[in-house]
Order: C-alpha cells, then structure tokens, then sequence
C-alpha cells in the first residue's frame, strides 16, 4: 500500500510539472499575431513589394524588431541612402493603438533618411506579412508616398 501511494504522489507530481511547464510556454505565432503586439513584430522582415506605385523596390533592405526597438539595414543599391551610404536606421517604436506605430528617430539619423525624428504609422500584420500605409515620408523604401503601401515578408 505504501508502495502504491509513493507512486501515485509521484506520478500526481510529474503531472502537475507538466502541466504548469505548458501553461507558462511561449505563444504561438499566430497567437502573438491576433492584435498587433511586439511578440509579432518581433523578428526581420524584408521589403517584398509597394503597393500604389509602378516602381520595384525588391530587396530594399531588412527592417528588424526587437523589444520595443527597430532597425533598418538598406540594400546596397538602396538610392534613398545615397548621402549615407551603409548607414543603418536605428531608433524605438510604440504601439499608439490596435492599428498604429509611432516610430522614433534619433536626430543624428533624420538627414540620412527623413526630416522627421517621429512617424506614426497605420499597420496591419500576420504571421507572415507585415503591411506599412500612411507614411508621409519613408525611412525604408526611397521616394515613398503616404499613397502607398510597403508590404513586408517575415524573413
């Protein structure tokens, strides 16, 4: 009988560890991408196409989210960063709200990329896609227009 108890306390203990170790794992990607979150952001994605313009900006580069931090790291051939050339954007981001980003700029960095140390940004994303419209000026893709739309793929 004893024996029988030892084993059950046993087994009633590895049974709680597990269940207490699946509770407390990380979530899916699908689940961090229901609402727009840093968990779904997180990670690079890459400049798949422009939406609203007749222009090709493949392989623009990489625009990458850690924390509440991004970075931007241009293509070679990236015109935009003609007068900076190699230079990688850096700065923060918040989310304002279910469908918005506001990202920060250090000064130091507007003459290579825009005229702004602040842009607020109308956003959707998936699992996969990652969709930027509204940006009066990009920092990411040369000569965008608030008319467009840059459509990211998760890398």
């Amino acid at each position: 009988l004893m024996k029988k108890l030892l084993l059950l306390s046993a087994a009633c203990a590895a049974m709680f560890s597990l269940s207490a170790c699946s509770e407390e794992s990380s979530p899916s990607r699908a689940e961090a991408c229901a609402e727009l979150s840093t968990d779904c952001l997180k990670g690079k994605w890459s400049v798949a196409s422009v939406e609203g313009t007749s222009i090709s900006f493949a392989g623009t580069g990489t625009l990458k989210f850690t924390g509440s931090e991004f970075s931007y790291t241009p293509a070679i051939a990236d015109l935009a960063h003609t007068y900076c050339p190699g230079t990688e954007l850096e700065g923060t981001y918040d989310i304002i709200s279910p469908t918005q980003i506001k990202f920060s700029i250090p000064f130091g960095l507007i003459s290579c990329f825009i005229d702004k140390t602040e842009l607020m940004v109308n956003v959707t994303v998936t699992e996969t896609e990652l969709r930027l419209t509204g940006i009066e000026q990009s920092p990411f893709v040369p000569n965008d227009e608030a008319a467009v739309t840059e459509v990211y793929s998760r890398l």
